[in-house]
């Protein structure tokens, strides 16, 4: 779910041969995944939570989580940071003792943006050392749940874009008047009129921001200290060592930009 390379598992791979065929829709009796929502946007909180079979309390265990993707028949097979797991086969949770009760697997503060649809979520419990391919070995078989990946609302400038520039760029002898470099102000109220398809000074062939085109908005590049010329922004930051503007802030830069630049 980080972008990192994937390893697929077929559903023979890590699923019972007895569920197999059913994949990750199979849902056992006795053992529940659930998560906190139905649906969800980019940047809100994901938790699953599984609860044991009857019976199964003091037993220890390997605990497997997967992912199958929209319309996928590939299942992902992910890690207790919710990456996905590169070793085959790989547990989610090894040697673990299970309790009476329910159990967090996972707790996602801030789900990565990935593609909408439907996301199908399974886990499957076997005995510690198993392996999970004997259709003996799951306690309580295949339990699954869903969750559907929404897209999120478009990026405003006034609400998302601005303030960016306020608390790191909008400031006297910097990017505010009456002592602001290079002609650039970014108050509010004027920052936009000052950006898009105004011609950098720097680089007089770019704009400062190209609708539809970050990677050719120039003050893109000065964010991420690449292709500029003189230092990168904001002020002091140094992009080698990570102090310029937080991944967050950057993608929402862009998006706005992808988005057209709108006076939104």
């Amino acid at each position: 779910m980080d972008g990192r390379p994937i390893r697929r598992a077929s559903a023979a791979l890590l699923l019972p041969a007895a569920l197999a065929a059913g994949g990750a829709s199979a849902q056992a009796p006795g053992l529940r995944l659930q998560s906190n929502v139905a649906s969800i946007r980019p940047g809100e909180r994901l938790t699953l939570t599984l609860t044991p079979p009857a019976g199964a309390a003091g037993r220890t265990v390997d605990v497997y989580l997967g992912m199958q993707p929209p319309g996928g028949a590939e299942i992902f097979l992910l890690t207790p940071a919710g990456t996905v797991a590169l070793a085959r086969a790989a547990p989610f949770l090894a040697n673990r003792t299970l309790g009476a009760g329910p159990m967090s697997l996972l707790d996602l503060t801030a789900l990565p943006a990935i593609p909408p649809g439907t996301y199908t979520l399974f886990a499957l419990v076997v005995p510690a050392g198993t392996d999970p391919r004997d259709p003996a070995a799951p306690l309580g078989g295949v339990a699954s749940t869903q969750v559907t990946v929404v897209t999120g609302a478009p990026v405003s400038f006034a609400r998302d874009v601005q303030p960016i520039f306020t608390r790191n760029c909008a400031f006297s002898g910097w990017h505010a008047r009456p002592f602001e470099q290079e002609g650039l102000v970014l108050q509010v109220g004027e920052a936009r009129a000052n950006i898009v398809r105004v011609a950098s000074t720097q680089v007089p062939s770019l704009s400062r921001v190209a609708p539809s085109d970050p990677d050719n908005s120039y003050l893109v590049r000065k964010l991420m200290g690449i292709g500029i010329t003189g230092r990168a922004m904001p002020f002091g930051c140094d992009p080698a060592a990570g102090t310029c503007l937080s991944a967050a802030d950057l993608a929402l830069i862009a998006a706005w930009i992808r988005d057209g630049a709108p006076d939104n």
